[in-house]
């Protein structure tokens, strides 16, 4: 397909001055002379952008492109500095370790469930009584959970965490 200059910037997606910029660095196409118009095979005119920018990019663009990735490198170097002194992050080993801790605990309440409340179940025969206990237990160990749970992320898990800050199984004996 055969267009002007301003036909071929607008394909191209640059100005009409960058599209003259390329005929004098040798682009194929008539430039036209005064009074005539310029005329630009565009498959030709392609063809050369690409052989000459794979040439220029080999060249110069890897070092653009190494200097775009070491400024990206270091922009998120900085943000996550931030994110660090504005206490946005947890370490990856705090979490599991509040998790493994909260999940033993949650496990050794939910296992102490039926010897707790065996004997109460055990000589009632109303279903009412008996789910308003389960209720109770299940309700009380969310609490305790939450409570647990509370303490073992602002500890960092393990480390501040007593033994003492175990979910309390005397609760439910004192109701």
């Amino acid at each position: 397909m055969i267009v002007n200059r301003a036909e071929f910037a607008e394909i191209v997606g640059f100005s009409a001055q960058q599209v003259q910029e390329w005929m004098k660095a040798g682009m194929p196409g008539d430039a036209g002379r005064r009074g005539k118009e310029c005329r630009i095979d565009t498959a030709a005119a392609i063809r050369w952008l690409v052989d000459r920018g794979s040439t220029k990019r080999s060249a110069s663009s890897g070092d653009d492109s190494e200097r775009e990735r070491l400024n990206r490198e270091q922009a998120d170097k900085v943000a996550l500095q931030n994110a660090q002194t504005r206490k946005q992050l947890v370490r990856r080993e705090h979490v599991q370790l509040v998790l493994l801790e909260s999940n033993a605990l949650l496990a050794g309440q939910l296992d102490g469930v039926a010897g707790r409340l065996a004997n109460e179940i055990a000589g009632t025969t109303e279903p009412a009584k008996i789910r308003q206990l389960l209720l109770d237990e299940h309700r009380r160990i969310r609490s305790a959970y939450a409570d647990a749970l509370g303490k073992l992320a602002e500890s960092g898990g393990g480390s501040e965490f007593d033994e003492g800050d175990s979910l309390p199984a005397e609760e439910a004996d004192a109701e």
